[in-house]
């Protein structure tokens, strides 16, 4: 691996935000949040904004989900072959908007899954 490679894989979330806001992009700047490990997170999808794509540098498609969280618009960065992409797909479909998202382990050993509420 290059030291360039090395660089960009070791970059954290917050710091692939600073170069996204550092670049003009065609779409809405908002504070993306983070779904934390051990926890559960409650978002509702905000289809009054539409599902933009991006591309790190590292070439890795990321989609940027719109959403509410705590009633507040946000975002959420999910890379496209992460399975809870799909997940959420198919709830768009079925117009189940407000979904609880579990999340376990952390860096690449990440994942999530959508929490079916009683």
């Amino acid at each position: 691996m290059t030291e360039a490679q090395k660089q960009i894989t070791e970059r954290t979330w917050e710091e692939e935000l600073a170069i996204l806001e550092s670049k003009p992009e065609n779409f809405e700047q908002t504070d993306a949040i983070k779904l934390e490990s051990g926890k559960i997170t409650k978002i509702t999808i905000d289809l009054s904004r539409s599902v933009k794509e991006w591309t790190a540098e590292d070439g890795t498609l990321k989609k940027i989900i719109p959403i509410l969280f705590k009633g507040e618009k946000k975002v959420v960065f999910l890379n496209v072959k992460n399975p809870l992409w799909s997940q959420i797909k198919e709830k768009i479909r079925k117009n189940q908007l407000e979904l609880s998202i579990s999340t376990t382990g952390s860096a690449k050993q990440t994942r999530y899954a959508i929490v079916e509420e009683a």
